[in-house]
């Protein structure tokens, strides 16, 4: 049985980690299968030794990458196709030990890309979708809601693009950053004008059918947004006493 399989964490693991690990184990040896269906949240936290609320955080993580899948009524399951889940577990802990700047230049190489294609190939559909989240990231009194809408714009402009793999690969990373979410949430009042000014670029791109626009527009937005997360890191080593700090987050 797969419960009899899983080892208890120990208090200096991070879960979602050693969860990944032990799944990919269970698959390696044939003791879980793909598409089979796994044990209720209550059975794994009993299993590894911990809250139904952690349990419930890794399984949606897991969930967001692809790795499980949740039928409604019925329990949640691993995705069937075991090649993906078994490559596809090693590269997920990979990313999980990367820095924020990793990730913001893996996805502005993926992204750039996902909004030159879309300038080429989204609907009507796509455009006004896209209108709409940016209306939400302007008008916004809150905070974390308009972060919330920039992070929706950057997967609705992905699958605009016409390409389920890399989409994916954007939802994937995605995924992983919401994981730094806080970090980043709070370059979002230094950088909110001009993220509405370069999202605006990029959705009139799409209007006109303007590749290089819109690919323009969505690399001088990750620039932004890597300068600014740059200055945050640097303001927060000033505060904990660390060196290299001293600069200001942009006005």
């Amino acid at each position: 049985m797969v419960l009899d399989s899983i080892d208890s964490l120990h208090r200096s693991e991070r879960v979602t980690d050693a969860i990944l690990s032990q799944l990919r184990d269970l698959l390696d040896s044939g003791e879980l299968e793909p598409g089979e269906k796994l044990p209720s949240e209550k059975d794994l936290a009993d299993a590894f030794g911990v809250g139904r609320s952690t349990i419930r955080e890794s399984l949606q993580f897991l969930e967001q990458m692809g790795l499980i899948e949740t039928r409604h009524g019925v329990g949640r399951f691993v995705t069937e196709e075991v090649e993906i889940i078994s490559g596809g577990l090693n590269w997920v802990q990979d990313l999980r030990v990367s820095s924020a700047m990793n990730l913001l230049e893996a996805r502005e190489t993926v992204e750039v890309d996902c909004a030159r294609y879309a300038a080429e190939r989204a609907g009507a559909e796509d455009v006004g979708a896209l209108e709409q989240l940016l209306a939400t990231i302007r008008d916004s009194s809150c905070i974390r809601s308009a972060f919330e809408a920039e992070m929706d714009f950057h997967l609705r402009l992905a699958e605009s693009c016409g390409n389920p793999v890399m989409s994916n690969l954007v939802r994937m990373l995605f995924a992983t950053l919401r994981l730094q979410v806080r970090d980043f949430e709070e370059t979002m009042p230094f950088t909110r004008e001009r993220i509405i000014e370069l999202f605006y670029d990029v959705v009139q791109a799409l209007r006109e059918r303007d590749p290089g626009r819109a690919a323009r527009a969505m690399r001088e937005h990750f620039a932004v947004t890597k300068e600014s997360f740059e200055l945050l890191v640097s303001a927060q080593g000033e505060e904990c006493g660390c060196p290299g700090a001293g600069q200001q987050l942009p006005p």
